[in-house]
């Protein structure tokens, strides 16, 4: 699960539009078939893109799942795969274009003792995407459903792909030899920083930690502003923020060395600041000393930075969240 990629979305300059993410089960019929990367067609409409007083969050939650249908894969791992999807309009709006989203499917095993092992650990993402929506920087969830044989969860599409692939395209095209300057610009990482420790302070209030902090699991929209996806690998922390060591989950090449220990508990915000640290090298190494994302807000670094102004605002023409 936490190798699979999520989704994003989009922004513009008028109020957000709140989507509904709580856990309601999607229970229309299955689908046969959420989530970066361009729709590929013109002829289609982000969620972002669509405005009115239908109340498309209800619509989506509802019907979203059943109603779709895959375009194209935009990922697949060993937990999974991730496909570009276009949703009717609602029936008031036949003459809408097509909705587009990212549909993330998770095979389930049969077996019932691992069943119960993969939906609680589907229950702990969908969690992590919850305790987000407060903030501007995480990715919207649209719909889920449970299936005897799989998960599927709906999610907004993130149209400008993730941090990983702009990185990429910034190293390739940096002059060959070592590196002698910054693969980005001064204030694209300082907004990069500044979104991805706001959208974490909030997820650590509603005491989860994310776990999984890296540039693929960064989504941008189509401005490329940072949306926080994958929350499979969330952990829920004590009433202290702590969480017991050695943590299952992650990618160990950005994962804090405390979260690897044998025994003992860590700090739930200080391991996420870790992960931030390894990506944007503004952390310490010394768990201790190491500063929670709410301290790091406050770094030099990021004083000129303005977090609201970095905020995707989505739907035009809707009331605000």
């Amino acid at each position: 699960m936490c190798q699979t990629p999520t989704a994003g979305g989009s922004q513009g300059t008028e109020p957000r539009f709140r989507i509904q993410r709580e856990y309601k089960m999607d229970s229309t019929e299955p689908s046969d078939a959420a989530t970066t990367g361009n729709s590929g067609s013109s002829g289609s409409s982000s969620v972002d893109d669509l405005s009115g007083s239908w109340l498309l969050d209800e619509y989506l939650t509802q019907h979203g799942l059943s109603r779709c249908v895959p375009v194209r894969l935009l990922g697949q791992g060993a937990m999974g795969r991730v496909e570009l999807v276009h949703i009717a309009p609602p029936p008031h709006q036949l003459d809408a274009a097509p909705i587009v989203a990212a549909r993330k499917t998770q095979p389930c095993s049969q077996d019932p003792h691992l069943r119960a092992k993969e939906d609680a650990v589907f229950g702990l993402e969908l969690e992590g995407l919850a305790a987000g929506r407060g903030s501007p920087f995480f990715v919207r969830q649209l719909a889920v459903a449970a299936h005897g044989d799989r998960h599927e969860l709906l999610l907004e599409l993130a149209e400008g792909g993730t941090l990983e692939e702009e990185l990429s395209e910034a190293l390739s095209a940096a002059p060959p030899g070592p590196l002698k300057q910054l693969l980005l610009a001064p204030e694209r990482i300082a907004n990069v920083a500044a979104s991805l420790l706001s959208g974490l302070v909030e997820m650590h209030e509603q005491g989860l930690g994310h776990f999984d902090i890296k540039p693929p699991n960064l989504l941008l929209t189509r401005e490329g502003r940072l949306l926080i996806g994958d929350t499979g690998c969330a952990i829920r922390a004590d009433s202290e923020g702590n969480v017991p060591a050695p943590l299952p989950t992650g990618t160990p090449v950005f994962a804090a060395p405390e979260t690897r220990a044998p025994h003992g508990v860590f700090q739930a915000a200080k391991a996420d600041a870790y992960s931030v640290g390894v990506l944007l090298a503004l952390t310490c190494k010394d768990p201790v000393q190491r500063p929670s994302p709410r301290q790091a807000l406050e770094h030099p670094f990021l004083a000129s930075v303005d977090v609201g102004a970095l905020a995707p605002l989505r739907c035009p023409g809707l009331p605000p969240s």
